[in-house]
């Protein structure tokens, strides 16, 4: 590299655009960056941002940010969400002829929502006012933004048109930006579609923020909803083609083997067996101070990502949320989603279509909950409170069959190496069961697996007692009724683990009745190994 060439910033930080229509956001996006995000045809005509536009800003010291211009209008709420998920930090605008608006309001409640707590409030059009006025906005602004998330966030006056502001604001973006975490590149990679097109000669194009992990050219992921996987022919980020996309970044893959089709906006990208999509959620729901109180079994719109689906609200432990109470519910979706614990929602009223509060997701495959049960509320408050570890084990007892280590990493939604630590301490606590099969280790929860075996050892003897003349139980059988999901080997290495540590604790409870059954098993031969 030559002292001429510029220095870049290696990190990739995501800044939103929000604020009311026509106060000026695309105008304050033009002159930082010098790109007209309008483009499309009607946006021109209609003089307001319909859906997201996206350009890169160079700040001073290297750091090139991406910038969203979301849409303003209530109409294009909608747009707005898909725009601001996955934003690291936020440029709130404020018209100084108009002053904080409805819209103003909502956009502002949303980013409060989703925790977003890095930004800069921008008083635009500041040539319009004199000086008195702009002292009042400023004051309403600092009022507005006080019970927010965004409390602290300085305020900064601007003018597109004469440039006032303008290095202040490019000032106060890298300090704010210094404060950012960075988005984890080791995770599973994990991309929202907010735009498909198709490109002649290449195909589809899938466009969206890049929330975890990385991708690469020549890798093979899956797209949802459609369950099909593709692989990616090249990546571009901000226009530039790369080989390899990080977190954080706006990024366009092309994909070989689909057609746009296969990938709607509001669906997703990932690696293959990551996402699952489930019809009931179990959420942390908070509900905004200005919402109005929310009744058992509402309808709300929920919006994941860029995606918006119907769902009811069972509230667990009450028949109504109170404004700015927070509750557990269990959501009943009318279209599948493909969270991940942890994952933020917003909800909006079903009519009017307002934003009324946010959630966190606490499980994503939960049975069916009876309301007012103590024991609910526990579990779900320790998932509130639980280890990475903790969860993994819940996760685990639920799917009750082996996971080699990167299926339990995409179960645990953690890096690899993360995984193995938590595997090994669950296994020396005996709340997993480690079997080596072909080389491969491979895990199973203790708990459900005693709870088989001792369902195995019932059978075996009333089968033996009914028929005393028989060679033994077929294993075919007993492997799709006690063991769906095991290979033959997985139920052959299982059982002679528990007979193992039947052996070692004198043949007591479960283990005892599966060594016995192990040695059983062992004991057949030639003709008689698929018999138990």
């Amino acid at each position: 590299m030559s002292d001429n060439t510029p220095f870049i910033d290696p990190r990739h930080i995501i800044v939103g655009t929000a604020g009311h229509v026509d106060h000026g956001k695309t105008e304050l996006t033009a002159a930082l960056t010098g790109i007209n995000t309008d483009r499309l045809p009607e946006e021109k005509k209609r003089g307001m941002t319909i859906v997201p536009g996206f350009v890169p800003l160079m700040l001073p010291n290297g750091l090139r940010l991406g910038l969203i211009d979301v849409p303003g209008h209530e109409k294009f709420v909608k747009n707005m969400l898909a725009g601001v998920a996955g934003i690291d930090m936020v440029m709130l605008i404020i018209a100084a002829d108009e002053g904080v608006m409805p819209q103003t309001i909502e956009h502002l409640h949303i980013l409060h929502l989703l925790g977003i707590d890095k930004g800069v409030a921008v008083i635009t059009k500041a040539d319009l006012v004199d000086e008195e006025w702009l002292e009042m906005i400023e004051e309403q602004v600092a009022e507005t933004l006080a019970p927010t998330t965004l409390k602290d966030a300085p305020i900064i006056v601007t003018s597109a048109y004469t440039g006032q502001g303008l290095e202040e604001l490019k000032q106060c973006l890298m300090d704010i930006a210094e404060q950012v975490q960075r988005k984890p590149i080791s995770g599973h990679a994990r991309l929202p579609i907010d735009r498909v097109f198709s490109k002649t000669g290449f195909g589809t194009v899938i466009t969206g923020t890049l929330w975890s992990g990385t991708l690469s050219e020549g890798q093979r992921v899956e797209l949802w909803p459609a369950g099909r996987e593709a692989r990616i022919r090249s990546i571009q980020v901000h226009n530039e083609k790369v080989e390899r996309a990080l977190a954080g970044q706006r990024t366009a893959v092309n994909l070989s083997g689909i057609d746009s089709q296969d990938s709607p906006r509001g669906g997703w990208v990932a690696e293959p067996g990551l996402l699952r999509e489930t019809f009931r959620l179990d959420i942390s729901l908070r509900l905004l101070d200005t919402a109005k109180p929310l009744a058992q079994r509402a309808r709300l719109r929920v919006h994941h990502g860029t995606s918006e689906v119907l769902a009811r609200a069972n509230l667990l432990d009450r028949e109504e949320l109170a404004p700015g109470g927070e509750c557990f519910c269990q959501l009943e979706l009318e279209s599948p989603l493909p969270p991940l614990v942890g994952d933020r929602l917003i909800f909006r009223s079903y009519s009017p279509m307002i934003t009324i509060g946010g959630g966190t997701v606490l499980d994503i495959a939960p049975p069916r909950h009876k309301r007012y049960r103590p024991e609910v509320i526990e579990a779900l408050e320790a998932r509130t409170k639980g280890s990475g570890s903790d969860l993994l084990a819940d996760l685990l007892l639920k799917e009750a069959k082996p996971f080699n280590l990167s299926a339990a990493a995409k179960l645990a939604q953690a890096p690899s190496e993360e995984t193995a630590t938590m595997l090994a301490e669950l296994t020396d606590q005996g709340r997993l069961l480690e079997l080596n099969i072909d080389g491969e280790r491979v895990w199973v929860a203790a708990e459900a697996m005693a709870d088989k075996l001792y369902l195995l050892r019932g059978q075996l003897a009333e089968f033996h007692q009914q028929h005393p003349l028989r060679s033994g139980y077929p294993l075919a059988e007993l492997r799709n009724q006690l063991f769906p999901g095991f290979s033959v080997k997985q139920m052959n290495a299982l059982l002679a683990a528990a007979g193992r540590a039947g052996s070692a604790r004198g043949n007591s409870g479960a283990a005892g009745a599966s060594g016995s059954a192990h040695r059983a098993a062992g004991s057949c031969s030639g003709q008689n190994r698929d018999r138990l």
